[in-house]
């Protein structure tokens, strides 16, 4: 069974949302090409080969009236390419079969980032990949003790994912990793993110963060990157390598049935979050506090056969 990717923009976004500045100010605060390779890990390693080879090209704005269009210029006159908007990025995503032809398709040398009209007119950006690719020497992989854990794991405690460290090309001056998890079944989404160093082989989530009875994907990121900044805009060159990996977490929700807020009672501060949830009713909300803990039939809605089973719970007040 194959893992479905995270949208590459998850790794694209979580750079440019590091980048906030001054909103009155029309500009260029990114340019960017992303080289990402995606593993599936169904068992105690990953896949040798990734399954996914992207290359993206990237531009973002302050404000999507910034500019009108944009595209970018290939070294060795390869052509140009027309980036798609999105909102404030402009941006193209090219497949690849193998290492080898995203690095021809988008060879090493000087690329150049064109945007024309809106608040900013024309605009041009210089971005250079060098010879070297730098992808992570080690590919992603989550270690055997985590892959049998995440198979089925307690929401309710700390859970501790354990993976390798790794290295890259020393021309990198920035490297990082990004530990992703979210739906499997985006019907009900939740996602979570952290980073961390390319030194540190662990990351706990906190008890109570995953949500119960779901099916999730954690995919680990390795970045490696030569990133500067240029004016007001951050320049970016990165290679990324991602590992997904199916996990699963156990329906006990929550571990005293009633007791929304895990501190043992079932009390007046659980019948407040419960009525938050209550006045939500579908558990597929967006403003459905995290996990709709006060689900208590796991049918999806917070109901009133969830008030009768809260006011039985209520009543006892203790968890036993």
């Amino acid at each position: 069974m194959q893992c479905r990717f995270v949208h590459r923009c998850l790794a694209l976004g979580f750079v440019a949302a590091a980048l906030a500045c001054d909103h009155a100010r029309a500009q260029v605060t990114q340019y960017s090409i992303f080289y990402s390779l995606y593993y599936n890990q169904d068992g105690y390693e990953p896949d040798a080969t990734p399954s996914g080879l992207y290359t993206t090209p990237l531009l973002v704005v302050q404000d999507a009236a910034d500019l009108d269009s944009a595209s970018l210029s290939l070294p060795e006159n390869l052509g140009d390419m027309e980036l798609t908007q999105d909102a404030t990025a402009f941006y193209l995503t090219d497949t690849a079969d193998t290492q080898e032809q995203m690095l021809t398709n988008f060879p090493a040398g000087e690329y150049l980032f064109v945007g024309e009209g809106g608040n900013l007119g024309s605009v041009l950006f210089s971005l250079y990949r060098p010879e070297t690719a730098l992808w992570s020497y080690e590919t992603p992989s989550f270690s055997p003790e985590t892959y049998d854990a995440a198979q089925l794991i307690d929401p309710n405690s700390d859970f501790i994912f354990e993976f390798n460290s790794w290295d890259s090309d020393s021309e990198a001056n920035s490297r990082y990793g990004i530990l992703y998890l979210y739906d499997y079944n985006s019907e009900v989404p939740f996602f979570y993110s952290a980073s961390f160093s390319n030194s540190e082989t662990q990351h706990i989530i906190p008890a109570g963060t995953l949500p119960p009875d779901r099916h999730l994907v954690a995919q680990l990121y390795f970045s490696s990157q030569i990133s500067e900044y240029v004016g007001s805009a951050y320049s970016i060159v990165s290679f990324d390598r991602a590992t997904a990996m199916h996990v699963y977490t156990s329906g006990e929700t929550p571990p005293c049935v009633g007791d929304l807020n895990f501190d043992g009672f079932v009390d007046d501060a659980d019948f407040v979050d419960f009525v938050l949830a209550y006045n939500i009713l579908d558990c597929a909300d967006p403003s459905m506090p995290d996990g709709c803990v006060a689900d208590l039939n796991l049918d999806g809605y917070v109901d009133d056969a969830d008030f009768v089973i809260f006011v039985g719970a209520y009543n006892e007040l203790i968890c036993p």
